[in-house]
């Protein structure tokens, strides 16, 4: 994970809300950004079976996004949709991730 992140993505304060990951180099279209979420059970209780990463927690929504979303086995990888230029943020429509990414389940 800490190899993605230097490679891809910082996080900063964000204008869109709270922090964000913004861009370290520019990015191609198509290429890997980082693993976002993974399954890590099969309870069939989504707040217990995925969990985020850092790069899936602080990545913000947008409804014209420069990443999507792609899975791969247990996990859920960021994918730049479009070359992303140095610094820019990154944004990911959260529709298109299926689950909410939020811990609402107490035990």
């Amino acid at each position: 994970m800490g190899e993605q992140r230097e490679a891809y993505f910082r996080i900063d304060k964000s204008n869109i809300s709270g922090c964000g990951t913004f861009a370290t180099k520019k990015v191609r279209n198509n290429v890997e950004i980082g693993c976002a979420f993974m399954i890590i059970g099969s309870n069939g209780i989504q707040d217990k079976d995925i969990t985020s990463t850092e790069l899936g927690a602080l990545t913000n929504h947008s409804s014209e996004p420069n990443l999507l979303i792609k899975r791969d086995g247990n996990k859920y990888i960021y994918v730049a949709r479009r070359d992303i230029e140095k610094d820019e943020e990154l944004t990911v429509d959260y529709s298109e991730i299926g689950f909410d990414g939020k811990k609402d389940f107490n035990i």
